[in-house]
């Protein structure tokens, strides 16, 4: 009654991609995967086969529906579903889970050392669960972007700032056609540097906040139906360790008068590095929203506010325009 319509799609230009659906992502991966996360889900699980064994109709209603469950969940473009603590798409259906894990409980319940062992690894799945729960509230760990590198870098963390991780992994919005509106790069050149490990070409920033920028206008950007997607590719060396684990990429849009249109920074590193004077080679993914008015100046540069020691040896971008 109050859109006067029978169906209403309140997400606009966003949908499933039903013919690539993410499954092993949003089960198996790092950045939000279920079983990573909650790895509780996995007990709850094996209480299936006894399921089988007791009513194979109830089995085959229940996995067909947890298949379908996970295939819907996985087909939707953004299967991280933003910014949470783990896949928040399955939260509506953990009833399901305490009554699997209930089954598997009551068929153990005879058993005394089994029963145990399965009581001890659910104590620890939850006691997991919460800490790394904290972790998310504490920004220890990233709410949309982690990998496995940083997952392990940050296991058991229980400070802020004891493990820095950083690095931007954005996708393309829901259908989005690309279209390339800028290839640049930086050249390192003519600076007659010594050979490091096999670089000649570099800049470095040591004792330098301020170095490796690259700026181009944006007159029209208002236009863009959907904004820009940007790609980033660097190269960088560390003189000392972890002389760059506070050195920020940071992406902004002005506009003539100075304002800020947008803007981001992020950590250049993903994880703290293992070993100094080793090449080092990031990538990284942005979206930029469209601009709220015109004659406006890109800037993607590299801020050492420490000062410190580290060299980039490539810095590279590329700018596409969103239809």
């Amino acid at each position: 009654m109050q859109t006067g319509n029978w169906f209403v799609w309140s997400y606009g230009e966003e949908g499933f991609y039903w013919s690539n659906p993410q499954i092993v992502e949003v089960l198996f991966g790092f950045r939000k995967g279920w079983l990573v996360y909650t790895p509780l889900i996995v007990l709850g699980l094996f209480a299936l086969p006894l399921i089988y064994k007791k009513n194979k109709e109830q089995f085959i209603s229940l996995t067909f529906f947890l298949v379908v469950l996970i295939y819907i969940v996985s087909s939707w473009w953004n299967w991280f579903y933003g910014s949470s603590f783990g896949q928040r798409s399955f939260v509506d259906f953990y009833a399901i889970i305490a009554f699997l894990l209930a089954i598997l409980l009551d068929s153990i319940y005879e058993k005394k050392l089994l029963s145990i062992f399965t009581k001890t690894l659910i104590i620890g799945f939850v006691a997991l669960n919460l800490f790394q729960s904290f972790q998310y509230k504490e920004n220890i760990i990233s709410s949309w972007d982690m990998t496995a590198k940083k997952y392990f870098a940050t296991f058991g963390v229980t400070e802020p700032h004891q493990v820095k991780i950083g690095g931007s992994r954005a996708i393309l919005p829901y259908n989005a056609r690309i279209d390339l509106f800028l290839d640049t790069a930086l050249n390192f050149g003519g600076n007659n540097q010594p050979e490091i490990e096999k670089h000649i070409n570099y800049f470095d920033y040591s004792a330098k906040e301020y170095g490796v920028a690259i700026k181009h206008p944006l007159r029209t950007c208002s236009n863009l139906s959907r904004g820009y997607f940007l790609e980033i590719d660097i190269n960088r060396l560390e003189l000392d360790l972890n002389s760059s684990e506070n050195a920020k990429m940071i992406v902004e849009i002005k506009d003539v008068d100075g304002n800020n249109n947008y803007y981001t920074w992020f950590l250049i590193n993903e994880v703290p590095a293992k070993n100094k004077s080793e090449w080092t080679n990031y990538k990284y993914q942005l979206y930029l929203p469209v601009c709220t008015s015109d004659n406006n100046q890109l800037a993607v540069y590299i801020r050492n506010e420490d000062k410190s020691n580290f060299l980039i040896s490539k810095f590279e971008m590329k700018l596409f325009d969103l239809k």
